[in-house]
Order: C-alpha cells, then structure tokens, then sequence
C-alpha cells in the first residue's frame, strides 16, 4: 500500500485528467443530441427512417465523439475508486472492471445504434415502395375470402390506414374512410379482425410504415448487439456508480449529500434509461468542481490528507485530531477520604 505522500502526489498527477474525464462526457453528449435532432425527423417511423439515411454520414460524425466522451466517463470513476482503495484496503480492487466497463460499453452502444439504424433505414428506402396500395373495400373482401393469408394488422387511427403485414412477408397499406353506412369504420374493421382470427392492434400515435420498420428490425442483429451494450453498460454502471460513491463517503472523499446522490442516480439508469445516465454525466460534471476545488467549501479534507477522514454522525460535530480535553485536571490519590492536596510536609523532631 502507498504511503500517504505517494498516494496524494499519484493523485495529483492524474486530477486533471479525471476532471476532463468528468467533465467533457456533458457538454459533448448534449451538443451532439442537439445536433442529431436538428438533423434527423422526430419519431421513429418512416420519415426518421428516410432523414438517417439521407444523414448517416453526419450522424455517424456526431456518434463517434459521443462515444469516446462517453467511454471517458470511466477516468474519474476510476480516479475516485482508486482514491478510495488508497484510504481503504477493504475497498474491493475487482470492482475497478465494473468503473472502466460501464461508460466503455455504453460508448461503444452508440456505434452498434448507428449502425443498426443504418442497416434498418437501408432497408425500409428499399422495401418502402414495395408496399402496395389497397382500397378499403379490397382489404374487407381479402378479410372475408383469405384471411389465412394475412398475419397482422395494425390500425393507425390518426392517420385512417391499416397497415397489412401478410403471411409471405410482404405488407400492404389500406386508406379506410371515418364511417362506413353511417357507422364509424375503426370498430367496423375491429370486429370483422376478431371475426377472422386476424391479430391486430390500434395505434394512436404511430404512422404508416411502423409496422414494416418494426419487422426489419426484429431480424436486424446489430439491433440486438446494441440492445445487449446498453443493458450490459447500464448494469456495469450502476454497480460502480453505487459502490464507488458509498465507498468514497464513508472515507470522506465526498460529501454525504453527494454521495448518497451518486447512489441513486446509478440506479436511477435502469429506471430512466438515457435520462438516468444523463443525471450520472451531471454528477460527474460536478464531482470534477469537486475535485478542483471549484465548489463551495472546497474539497473535503480527506483528499489533502491522504487518509481516510470519515464523517461524524449525523447530529455529531466534528472533532480535529489532537484536540485538547475540556475540563478540570484532579490529582488522583491523596488523603483518606478521597481528598486530594499538596503532599504533607515531614515536620522534624525535636530533641
């Protein structure tokens, strides 16, 4: 183990690369988020799909550095659980693998998404004109003859189009007026699907097109690689971002309060998905003002010290080492009785 000399010159040495590590990811994700939805159409349906592809290339050019600011998150995940382990031997060194890979495999999940949204929107611009068109009245007579033939349809109510996904895998797109002999359409179409045995669903929100985006990327592997990234890095980070901030409190590297927001802001991922881990790029962005000083009260003494200063209690105010004791110092012995005074003086004998 380091002595306390060592340890605070190798911290010294690696502080402004962990700060940048910390707070760069930020500013770069956010710029590139605003940059891709400036670029590309809202939604993931057919017009997202057709702008990817008219953009990948720029899309691609704002993913890379995404990643490498995200990867580089691991720096002062590293930075402080190694500081912890300096100030503790009981801090797990294993657990370093979870810091590093967390924000690596998060970054490298934008480059399988790229890549998987290429491969997806490649395919729709080429399937997309292969959809036929029907009629309302075509689609019923094809419901009441063939319905074996047709595996699904989905109901666009904003839009008026069943999207008809057949058995061959080929997809068909039909228009349906909002009321059919006096009555409205949608529960029409419903009725005869369950009728037929047809599966079906309705969709408020979606637009036409979604049903065949969804069927090319249920077979797209990349899309799964990248499914696999994010779940597998969100795991990685919440154990390091929890581990770590307990860790760090408890040798008063951080601040309670702050600490106990680390905590929780690693699992809020799961829980949040990108919102979660944006929060964590927040707190990081701040633990590098921490770590320089930039904050209010300044560093926690534990990083000067290069030991382990554990916070007090809460509701204990905190004592500096060597302090001296408050109260009245009694000579302990004395006279019968348990008085105490000057030692008894010999008085001489007279002769």
């Amino acid at each position: 183990m380091a002595s306390r000399q060592e340890l605070i010159e190798r911290e010294r040495r690696r502080r402004t690369p962990a700060a940048i590590g910390a707070i760069a990811p930020v500013f770069v994700v956010l710029a590139a988020e605003i940059a891709k939805s400036a670029i590309l159409s809202t939604g993931s349906g057919a017009e997202f799909q057709r702008s990817f592809q008219a953009h990948s290339g720029a899309i691609l050019a704002l993913d890379i550095p995404e990643a490498i600011a995200t990867a580089a998150a691991a720096l002062p995940l590293a930075y402080l659980l190694l500081a912890a382990q300096g100030r503790n031997p009981r801090v797990q060194a294993p657990m370093l693998g979870f810091a590093v890979l967390g924000p690596l495999l998060l970054g490298a999940q934008f480059i399988a998404g790229w890549v998987a949204n290429d491969q997806v929107s490649k395919d729709y611009v080429a399937k997309a004109p292969q959809v036929r068109k029907l009629g309302y009245g075509e689609l019923r007579r094809q419901l009441e003859r063939q319905p074996g033939a047709i595996s699904k349809v989905t109901i666009f109510t904003d839009a008026r189009v069943a999207e008809v996904e057949y058995a061959d895998g080929s997809f068909a797109d039909a228009t349906y007026p909002a009321q059919t002999a006096g009555r409205d359409t949608e529960p029409q179409l419903a009725s005869l699907l369950d009728a037929k045995g047809v599966d079906s669903e309705e969709d408020s929100s979606g637009d036409p097109g979604d049903a065949v985006i969804a069927d090319i990327a249920s077979d797209s592997s990349a899309r799964a690689v990248e499914g696999l990234l994010f779940l597998a890095g969100a795991i990685f980070l919440i154990v390091a971002m929890v581990y770590t901030s307990l860790q760090a409190t408890r040798v008063g590297l951080l601040p309670r309060a702050f600490g106990t927001a680390g905590v929780v802001l690693g699992l809020a991922v799961i829980l949040l998905g990108a919102l979660g881990f944006f929060l964590v790029l927040l707190w990081l962005a701040y633990f590098a003002l921490l770590l320089l000083g930039r904050v209010p009260g300044g560093r926690p003494p534990a990083w000067d010290a290069g030991e382990a200063i554990p916070w007090p209690a809460p509701g204990q105010a905190a004592e500096p080492k060597d302090a001296p004791l408050e109260g009245e110092a009694r000579e302990v012995g004395g006279e019968a009785g348990g008085q105490t005074g000057a030692p008894r003086r010999k008085r001489k004998r007279r002769r």
